[in-house]
């Protein structure tokens, strides 16, 4: 910075790149004070991360039906198990569909279909438990198929197709949309905390508000907060082990994180106690493996009957 008694010479910067901060040293120093905290005054909770899509379905269709004027085929119906139902709908589309390994583009409905490359999905819908929430694929008119295969990651059957809402007492899905629900974090037993466990610090106080005109108080909670690992979100649940808290669930909500210079050092959140009729109370702290899977394409060649 320049003042008037000291101007800018001929050539000299007019901005100077600086860092300012912590040294690396304080930064570390931070990070294993609030370990240290957890450590002495955190309890042990069960977390389950909650899933935000369906397991991957990769299929090829190896026949058809001449339905006028298009060609469709049914993908799924209630006799292919919940476990298998694809994700058809317009707001999250998680659909894909493969043309000889090209994809294709999804429109809106049969109607809607004019180039040979597009497709339309169709959900039965009717009192006919046999066929209401089939999935049926059309095409083009003038589109012959080949080797058509789709992949997608599955929603459970009790999502409303017009809102995409689910069930919240759906006992496959648990509320989620999604039949793998919930997914528990496991890891090692350690000195402080037993095995599939994380430490949470629980808040001692609360801030109690006067009461409003309409008489209402309001009552806010201190943040409950962990360490920077294993990352928490919104949704996810934990479930106490000991003292006051044991077997009482809570929903994570407005988690946020507490940053130094870029770096994580600890996770808040404050959360939510769920009612012991809610359908996640069925949640049971067993070891899971937790697996990834990445898109894969099968071909097939199909025939028109």
């Amino acid at each position: 910075m320049a003042d008037s008694s000291n101007p800018l010479q001929i050539g000299e910067d007019l901005f100077v790149t600086c860092e300012i901060g912590l040294d690396q040293e304080i930064l570390d120093y931070i990070n294993e004070s609030h370990s240290i905290q957890i450590k002495v005054g955190a309890e042990p909770f069960y977390l389950w991360h909650r899933e935000d899509a369906g397991a991957l379905i990769s299929k090829s269709v190896t026949s058809w039906s001449t339905t006028t004027p298009q060609y469709s085929a049914y993908i799924w119906q209630p006799g292919d198990g919940e476990s298998n139902h694809p994700n058809a709908r317009i707001q999250q589309n998680k659909f894909k569909v493969f043309d000889n390994s090209v994809e294709m583009t999804r429109v809106y409905d049969p109607d809607s279909i004019y180039y040979d490359t597009e497709y339309a999905l169709e959900i039965e819908t009717g009192v006919n438990t046999s066929d209401m929430g089939a999935v049926r694929i059309w095409f083009n008119e003038s589109f012959v198929p080949t080797n058509i295969s789709y992949a997608y990651k599955n929603i459970c059957s009790c999502v409303d197709t017009s809102t995409g809402y689910p069930n919240r007492e759906c006992s496959i899905c648990r509320g989620t949309s999604y039949p793998a629900a919930f997914i528990q974090y496991t890891c090692d037993s350690s000195k402080y905390n037993p095995a599939n466990t994380v430490l949470v610090r629980v808040p001692m106080v609360a801030e109690i508000k006067s009461p409003e005109q309409i008489g209402r108080v309001i009552r806010r909670d201190s943040k409950f907060w962990m360490e920077n690992s294993p990352d928490v979100n919104n949704f996810d649940v934990i479930m106490g082990t000991t003292g006051r808290n044991a077997g009482l669930l809570f929903e994570i909500v407005t988690k946020s994180d507490s940053r130094i210079r870029g770096q994580l050092m600890h996770q808040e959140f404050q959360v939510i106690l769920i009612e012991k009729t809610d359908v996640r109370y069925d949640l049971a702290p067993i070891t899971v493996a937790q697996t990834t899977e990445d898109w894969t394409t099968i071909t097939s060649n199909a025939t028109v009957i």
